[in-house]
């Protein structure tokens, strides 16, 4: 899975031309800026990263769609007022995809269970896109946000997945085994139902 998800990010690299190089004053160290040898590894290692990240918070109904929208909107946001309209056109267009799927997978009214399921091909398809949007307004001399925006509008699935990590990890564990420690059950094991554990996130 891992070789796979390596491979489309280099097909986003090569074929879409879109690399992560600039990484901008995230390290708090001044601005940093990769050459192409070094933003490549860094990239696919990224990418990868954001794409299990999402995949992992799809553990509830209505989660990973309801923060995949939010990032969306948020993305159509940036790229329309920054003038960048194939951005806001592709991001926009996967909005009213995932507000669709929403309609069959979040639990309201009298919808108590969800019709219509993600999975992990499509959680990790989406995670690639958003990965993917997020680094093209990021990059370049027309760079729509500096690169920390990106990680702040994305911060929800990697805090969630690095915490769980590294909580692995500090109790002698694979950090890639699986457990119920992620911030969505955590909230359902404090008492709160699917839809208020959905709404808090």
């Amino acid at each position: 899975r891992l070789v796979i998800q390596a491979g489309l990010a280099l097909l986003m690299v090569y074929g879409g031309g879109v690399v992560l190089a600039d990484v901008g004053d995230a390290f708090f160290v001044g601005a940093l800026t990769m050459g192409f040898a070094a933003a490549v590894p860094f990239t696919v290692f990224g990418t990868v990263g954001c794409i299990n990240a999402f995949n992992m918070v799809d553990g509830i109904d209505g989660l990973s769609g309801t923060i995949a929208a939010a990032t969306l909107a948020l993305i159509a946001l940036v790229a329309g007022v920054g003038g960048d309209g194939a951005t806001f056109l592709l991001a926009l267009a996967l909005l009213g995809g995932v507000l669709g799927f929403l309609w069959f997978n979040l639990r309201f009214g009298n919808q108590h269970r969800a019709r219509v399921f993600m999975g992990d091909n499509g959680s990790m398809t989406l995670g690639l896109l958003l990965c993917w949007l997020l680094i093209t307004i990021t990059q370049g001399p027309n760079a729509l946000v500096p690169p920390i925006v990106a990680l702040w509008i994305f911060a929800l699935p990697l805090v969630d997945t690095l915490s769980v990590m590294f909580r692995r990890m500090w109790m002698g564990k694979s950090p890639f085994s699986p457990d119920r420690n992620h911030l969505h059950h955590l909230l359902q094991r404090a008492g709160f139902r699917v839809e208020n554990t959905v709404g808090i996130m």
